[in-house]
């Protein structure tokens, strides 16, 4: 409880920062002024923008990166266990890309593995939601097979 409680307040001072900074006129380039900056540079009447509502919005983005990150990962270590295979050929990835772990390369070289490349492409459309369209055997042929070549 009382992390819950240091981060509300935590969050309360962030945001009268932020509310500051947006009434001086400031620039500030931080990730969370720029939420805020949208927010207040909205239509919404002034009653919602107030610090509590603020924080509310605070916490469905973070509970919303929190989930989505979450569950990514949870899904993605499940079917790695469950296809040694593939797991083991990540692994090999992985290593030849990063072979001393304690330096890890830039984002760049990172981003050019075959893992990172597979299933959807960058700017691809997708107008379905995930599951509807990963499980459709015309689109992705045995469905239920976890292949990250689709």
């Amino acid at each position: 409880m009382r992390f819950v409680v240091a981060f509300n307040s935590e969050m309360k001072k962030k945001i009268l920062r932020a509310k500051t900074v947006y009434a001086s006129g400031e620039k500030n380039p931080n990730v969370a002024y720029y939420i805020f900056t949208a927010l207040l540079e909205s239509d919404l009447p002034t009653a919602e923008l107030s610090t509590k509502r603020l924080q509310h919005e605070t916490i469905s983005v973070i509970g919303a990166g929190m989930e989505t990150t979450m569950f990514m990962l949870t899904t993605s270590s499940y079917h790695l266990l469950a296809n040694p295979d593939q797991l083991l050929r990540l692994r090999g990835e992985l290593a030849a890309a990063i072979p001393d772990p304690l330096h890890v390369p830039s984002l760049e070289p990172l981003m050019q593995l075959p893992y990172l490349t597979y299933v959807l492409t960058v700017g691809a459309v997708v107008i379905m939601d995930h599951y509807t369209s990963s499980h459709d055997p015309h689109v992705f042929p045995g469905p239920h097979d976890f292949r990250p070549g689709h």
